[in-house]
């Protein structure tokens, strides 16, 4: 069921501790779960109509993250209770990839580029200085190694962003999101032309669902969710 009878178009979902639920809408702003998600009420004071993304730190679930359409990125340290905006300005911002500690944050512009916080999102840094970025992942490994999707395919760092560099075994195409599987295969999907899959160690590239325009990729045990522009939910077992 919709979260109210006007706020039905939501962007963004993630548990926080104990039955928390939170859904962040385009144009209603951010509705709270304390039941699991059996029933959703507004949240009073969220300062942003616009919620594009939402995470939590894993070993802290308490700890949350927003993004949103104009006012920058909103942290809350009480479940999702109260927020307060840390920065690092007032644009686009459509994703976020937080460290499992809540410590590392990158926060992903298509218009600002993207931005590197590693104090919980205190102090702000540019790792990132074309536009057209959309989705970031980090390895598996010891998390220096990142792999970002933009306009103009896919690009990879190996210094938490101080240097990239674009993966050419992968077309330019117009990426939309990525991630990073157990044994470090890259998983890209493409706004109009499925999903790309990338071996960095063989250099690899395989294709799948060429034909569907891909907006979300995310891992639920050994399956791959493919959320799509208009064409459902995809599962690749």
């Amino acid at each position: 069921a919709p979260l109210s009878a006007e706020a039905s178009d939501v962007q963004a979902v993630a548990y926080g501790p104990d039955d928390v639920v939170l859904a962040g809408t385009w144009k209603h702003g951010l509705f709270v779960s304390t039941d699991g998600g059996a029933s959703f009420a507004p949240h009073a004071d969220f300062p942003s109509s616009d919620v594009r993304d939402i995470k939590a730190a894993r070993d802290t679930p308490a700890t949350l993250f927003a993004a949103t359409g104009r006012n920058g990125i909103f942290k809350s340290s009480d479940g999702g209770k109260s927020w307060r905006r840390l920065g690092p300005s007032n644009a686009f911002f459509w994703s976020l990839t937080v460290s499992p500690d809540g410590m590392r944050v990158y926060a992903v512009s298509p218009e600002a580029k993207v931005f590197r916080s590693l104090d919980g999102g205190e102090t702000w840094q540019q790792v990132f200085d074309r536009a057209g970025a959309y989705a970031l992942a980090v390895s598996t490994g010891d998390g220096d190694a990142l792999w970002l999707a933009t306009e103009t395919g896919l690009y990879h760092s190996s210094d938490r962003g101080e240097t990239w560099s674009r993966v050419t075994a992968l077309p330019e195409e117009k990426l939309s999101s990525v991630l990073v599987r157990e044994g470090s295969a890259v998983v890209a999907g493409a706004w109009k032309h499925g999903v790309f899959t990338h071996d960095p160690v063989s250099g690899k590239v395989g294709r799948l669902l060429a034909e569907l325009p891909v907006v979300h990729l995310k891992e639920a045990g050994d399956a791959l969710l493919v959320g799509t522009w208009g064409k459902g939910l995809v599962v690749l077992p």
